[in-house]
């Protein structure tokens, strides 16, 4: 109970990662410094801090950079004594889910250490840094032993990395930031595919067949099969989404018409627009509706 920790409230026994459910709607994210500790040189007090951020920036699309003026995302502070046992603190403000700012307290009272290896009586500034952070991009606290969520600490020890359930937990949240390979969906494709999204985790791809009909694969959190939506098209399909489950598709007709099939809970029936078209079309939308 008297183990150095972490002010943010723990979670219940037996979870590995949790999320705050909340988060940042960008990857490029600004810090700013309030104050250094005396404990180390502020080049030190830098050098930790960085470090902590790229255990974050490695595993995910996230940036971090400083700003020495201005407001930034994430402010950073040491102050003289947190009370009870926390050695260093986190919160943040949101609107619904995402997350508008944050803050990260250091307990000065405490003794920061940068240069290895930590004395017996120090903590480890990036492993606390990089605790600290996580909490700022969305993560609870873990009951993994060694990760680096976990609610406490020991003095004179050092960890400086990652355990796989953090990992698991930011990259739950903002993805892994790599790309995946290359996987083949199949079918039998005469023209260049278009798609287009209507939900999160909701995807919706067009194609032309072999067959000169259109035909469309969605993914909802795996992929469905190929599926005929017929007619006779003269080039690329083009779709787009103004609102939540609705998809509008256009395409040139063998009679080189616009047509148009649309999706709103079920698929309409194909029809013509008119016009005489010498390209394939393309849409956008500006608005709901």
């Amino acid at each position: 109970m008297l183990t150095r920790n972490c002010g943010v409230t723990d979670a219940p026994f037996g979870l590995n990662f949790t999320t705050t459910g909340q988060r940042w709607n960008r990857t490029n994210l600004t810090y700013r410094f309030v104050s250094f500790t005396p404990d180390i040189p502020q080049a030190d007090v830098r050098a930790a801090i960085t470090t902590a951020f790229d255990m974050w920036s490695q595993v995910t699309s996230l940036t971090f950079s400083e700003i020495t003026a201005g407001t930034p995302d994430i402010l950073l502070n040491f102050v003289g004594s947190i009370p009870g046992t926390a050695a260093a603190n986190a919160n943040w403000n949101h609107i619904d889910n995402l997350i508008t700012d944050s803050r990260v307290t250091f307990d000065d009272s405490e003794m920061w250490a940068f240069a290895m290896p930590i004395g017996t009586n120090s903590f480890d500034l990036v492993d606390f840094a990089a605790h600290e952070i996580g909490h700022c991009l969305g993560l609870g606290h873990s009951s993994i032993s060694t990760a680096i969520m976990r609610p406490s600490f020991l003095s004179g020890t050092s960890q400086r990395s990652l355990d796989q359930d953090d990992i698991n937990g930011i990259q739950s949240i903002y993805g892994s930031g790599s790309w995946s390979g290359w996987g083949s969906l199949g079918g039998r494709l005469s023209s260049g595919p278009d798609v287009c999204s209507w939900a999160e985790g909701r995807l919706d791809v067009f194609v032309r067949g072999a067959d000169k009909a259109l035909w469309h694969r969605w993914y909802d959190g795996s992929w469905s099969g190929w599926e005929s939506l017929g007619g006779t098209l003269s080039s690329d399909p083009t779709a787009v989404s103004w609102s939540n489950g609705r998809i509008d598709v256009f395409v040139r007709g063998a009679d080189n018409a616009l047509w148009h099939r649309w999706y709103d809970g079920s698929w309409s029936g194909w029809g013509s627009l008119g016009g005489r078209l010498s390209s394939g079309p393309d849409v956008c939308s500006w608005a709901e509706g």
